[in-house]
């Protein structure tokens, strides 16, 4: 019986900044169905690996296979869906909610459906995260918690088969954090993908299956990767958050690693 390839393999990964390796030496393998937490302290290398993953950032040597293509020769990127820790495309931009939802649906592969089933999947995606009856406010309008929510909804109206959330509870009140873990228990039931970067698990606690923890004496590498919860000794390492040293793309979209 042949085995289905991983969704991500990384092999030998390492990324620099500055003559600096923020990822060095990096194996990590994430199968079908796998719920993925990536943690570890300040500046560690969390969100810089997670867009290696995603070929956001090129990779110093090594190798990154996807759905077991090689990165380059990837061409499914609709598979993937990214909801990156900072929304910068927000600005003071005039968009509602409903629009910035249902922008994820704006593509070739789409163009032929802006119809009833799109406006379906834009509104169930906002009820999913609590947000319908905030559809036609100003996106820029929403508190920080919000913003957030809906850049979750935007990423489930893609139906795509991996989801890669960047910090999705930093900063976020608990009503946003409790109604994220419902959102993030029934991608898991539907036996999707989850790759989440954060420094706590908090509310997920019970529904994250694996970690891996990186490391500042490591220089970016992996000093833990298994079951949760983390091993006590290693707590203290993930305990405080701050920004990895990465500029999000600002658009806040997935792009290809060929796009500028």
């Amino acid at each position: 019986m042949s085995i289905e390839p991983a969704v991500f393999d990384l092999r030998h990964a390492c990324v620099e900044f500055d003559g600096e390796h923020v990822v060095d030496e990096v194996d990590l393998t994430i199968r079908d169905g796998e719920f993925v937490a990536i943690l570890g302290e300040n500046g560690t290398g969390k969100t810089t690996l997670m867009r290696a993953l995603l070929g956001l950032v090129p990779l110093d040597h090594g190798t990154l296979r996807i759905f077991g293509a090689p990165q380059e020769q990837f061409g499914s990127w609709q598979r993937l869906a990214y909801v990156p820790q900072r929304l910068l495309a927000a600005g003071n931009v005039p968009v509602s909610v409903q629009e910035v939802v249902g922008s994820a649906r704006i593509s070739p592969r789409y163009r032929f459906r802006r119809d009833r089933e799109s406006a379906a999947r834009t509104n169930a995606a906002l009820e999913t995260v609590g947000l319908l009856d905030r559809r036609r406010d100003r996106f820029d309008s929403l508190s920080g918690g919000q913003q957030r929510r809906v850049m979750i909804a935007r990423a489930l109206t893609t139906n795509a088969d991996v989801f890669v959330f960047d910090e999705p509870t930093a900063g976020v009140d608990a009503e946003s954090q409790h109604l994220l873990a419902g959102t993030l228990a029934g991608l898991k039931a539907e036996g999707r993908t989850i790759v989440l970067v954060t420094h706590e698990l908090g509310e997920i606690s019970d529904l994250a299956t694996r970690a891996v923890v990186l490391g500042h004496s490591d220089h970016g590498s992996v000093i833990y990767d298994g079951p949760t919860p983390v091993p006590r000794h290693l707590r203290h390492d993930i305990a405080h958050h701050d920004h990895d040293h990465v500029a999000e793309s600002s658009t806040g979209l997935l792009e290809s690693p060929e796009t500028p």
